[in-house]
This record gives structure tokens, sequence and C-alpha cells, in this order.
């Protein structure tokens, strides 16, 4: 299977500064970088990139995906976070966590076989009624 990254997403953000965030707000990553500086409830910091691509298997029947990758880090609130990005190392050492998911369409029966089992508890119902009116 091939697995093609075709976008990262700036995920939608309310504040322009990570200074004096409250758990639950976020900030934008440094220079606008893609990154989005969630401050928690423990007033640590989840990193987080969003990210969409398209998987193939063979190179036949493209199926898109989206994932997202986040990190968190109990010592750092985000502006911390973010002054550390911003440096010229701008690299932080930690367990990262991921998950994708594919559009894979979910397998729903034909109609003719929904019509067939509709058809049959309709019957099934009409005879119960009838059992119990005699």
């Amino acid at each position: 299977m091939d697995w093609m990254l075709t976008n990262v997403i700036v995920p939608g953000v309310s504040n322009a500064s990570c200074l004096g965030l409250l758990a639950g707000q976020s900030c934008l990553g440094p220079g606008g970088l893609p990154y989005r500086l969630t401050r928690d409830a423990i007033g640590g910091t989840i990193i987080e990139l969003l990210l969409q691509g398209v998987v193939t298997d063979n190179g036949a029947n493209p199926v898109n995906w989206t994932g997202h990758l986040t990190a968190e880090f109990t010592n750092f609130t985000p502006d911390v976070s973010f002054n550390l990005l911003s440096s010229p190392s701008g690299q932080f050492v930690g367990a990262m966590q991921g998950a994708f998911l594919t559009g894979d369409p979910v397998n729903a029966p034909e109609p003719a076989s929904l019509l067939l089992i509709g058809g049959g508890l309709l019957l099934a119902s009409s005879r119960m009624k009838k059992r119990r009116v005699h």
C-alpha cells in the first residue's frame, strides 16, 4: 500500500498569541507553522499536526485518508513550547501518538436486499397481528 501525503491542514485557532492561554485554548506554531498548540488542564501543551492524503493498493482504487499526530508536554506551557519551536534547534524529544482514518465506504446492503428484508418483516408482523385477533 502506498500512503501519499497531499495536504498539511492549518488548524483553526482563535488566539494569535500563545501567551497566557487558558485550558483548552489554542494558538498556531511559530511563523504560522501548521502546528496547533493547546493548553491542557494541568498547564502543559498538546501539539497537534493535521494531515490528509491518498492511499492506494498497487496504484489502484485510491482512497482518501485523514490523520493527526499529537504530542503532550506536561512541563511546558504553550508560550514556552512556541519559543522552543522558534529556536534554531526547534525540536522536542518526546512520545508522539497518531491516528489515521481512511474514507473506505461502509459495506451497505444492496437496495434489493433491504426490500426483501423489509417485506419479510412486514409480512411477519401482519401474520402476528392476525394470530392475536383470532
